[in-house]
């Protein structure tokens, strides 16, 4: 009986044992994420020159903001010579 006790508290010391190790694992995890997120920010803190998807992101909004300024004055050159071609350009 007490050689199965014996036994139940090695189990019960491995299994706290495998526990801490795990939890620890976690815990290194956590902070090699957290360094290498701070190091993101700090070089792009630094002006890192960007690249692939976050690049191609940038530009595509860079873009599209150029074009809806076209598209803007393009809209209001219409309405413009709409206005004219009735007789209605007050805005001259």
């Amino acid at each position: 009986m007490e050689f199965l006790f014996r036994i139940w508290l090695l189990e019960g010391s491995r299994a706290r044992a495998k526990r801490s190790r795990y939890l620890a694992e976690g815990r290194r995890r956590r902070r090699k994420e957290m360094e290498e997120e701070e190091k993101r920010t700090r070089s792009e803190r630094r002006g890192r020159r960007k690249r692939g998807r976050e690049k191609g992101r940038l530009l595509w909004i860079e873009n599209e903001r150029k074009s809806l300024k076209y598209v803007r004055k393009a809209f209001v050159a219409l309405k413009l010579s709409s206005a004219r071609r009735l007789g209605m350009d007050h805005a001259k």
